[in-house]
């Protein structure tokens, strides 16, 4: 049997009435949930690969004693801007006029702070003894670091200012890596 035609134009008429306040209402929560929740789902900017002005030259001493100097740059979490923080840290060296070295502070073994031993001749990391020379480079044979120290580019701009790109690397691998910052 043969349902009325007007039985199915009402159905058809109620859908119709019922789908588009819900089609609406549910636009527009998506687009306030998106509106709300942009800031954790928008890419950050990266300080990966970008040169930082970190000292000049005049206070760097010329017999190649390392000295640690923070990174510091401006720094967003979702919502917030913080201007001005410390991003992270690098030694720095110099020999003769312009030589001019640098190097992370991230130990390559477990990415502890490394600190310059109290002898001022080598690097020493706190968490599991790993030791590097005044070069970056590993001491000994049973050094629980898997390369030597990060180290870093360096430009010397306008014949006085040291800048220095600042980087992360993975830790605990015996490649150089860059880490991931966005």
């Amino acid at each position: 049997m043969r349902q009325p035609l007007s039985s199915r134009r009402s159905f058809a008429a109620a859908l119709l009435y019922l789908a588009a306040p819900l089609g609406i209402m549910a636009s527009v929560a998506w687009s306030c949930l998106k509106a709300l929740l942009w800031p954790l789902s928008s890419k950050s900017k990266s300080t990966k690969g970008i040169f930082f002005r970190v000292t000049q030259l005049k206070n760097l001493p010329v017999d190649g004693l390392p000295r640690r100097f923070e990174i510091r740059s401006d720094r967003r979490d979702a919502w917030n801007l913080y201007a001005n923080q410390a991003v992270g840290s690098v030694w720095i060296s110099r020999k003769g006029s312009t030589e001019v070295s640098a190097w992370s502070t991230s130990c390559p073994h477990a990415g502890c702070m490394v600190q310059l031993a109290s002898s001022h001749d080598h690097f020493q990391c706190p968490c599991h003894n790993s030791r590097f020379e005044i070069n970056g480079k590993r001491m000994g044979p049973q050094n629980p670091s898997p390369r030597d120290m990060d180290r870093l580019a360096v430009e010397i701009r306008e014949e006085e200012e040291v800048w220095v790109r600042f980087e992360r690397f993975k830790s605990g691998i015996s490649q150089k890596q860059l880490v991931s910052q966005s």
